[in-house]
Parts: C-alpha cells; structure tokens; sequence
C-alpha cells in the first residue's frame, strides 16, 4: 500500500501482466522542475532465482 498526499499530482505505473512481482509505483510531481518515481515491491522469501530477471524487467519497462 501506498498513501500520497492529495495536494501531490501523481499516476500510477501499470506493466504489463506477464511481470508478476507484486509491486506499486507511481510517477509523482511536485512541480514543473521537480518530479520522481517511487516504487514499493515485495520479494517473498520463497522467491526464485528469475526474481531479479523479473525486476530487471520491471525497471526497464518503468
């Protein structure tokens, strides 16, 4: 879960359905010069090994 102020304009980042990290991210901007991403994921301890190619993934489509 992620809470953003309603006074922040913000989207949220939608992939593809094939990349299954469970994950939030959205694109925040806080004014025309300043703007950032932040993305919230969870990597369960039971994970595989194709976690970090699935993130990769996930990075290169953000």
């Amino acid at each position: 879960m992620l809470y953003v102020k309603d006074a922040i304009k913000c989207t949220e980042i939608i992939v593809p359905d094939e990349i299954s990290i469970e994950f939030i991210g959205v694109n925040m901007s806080l004014s025309v010069e300043m703007s950032f991403t932040v993305i919230c994921l969870y990597r369960p301890p039971s994970a595989k090994v194709d976690f970090y190619n699935e993130f990769k993934t996930l990075l290169t489509h953000i």
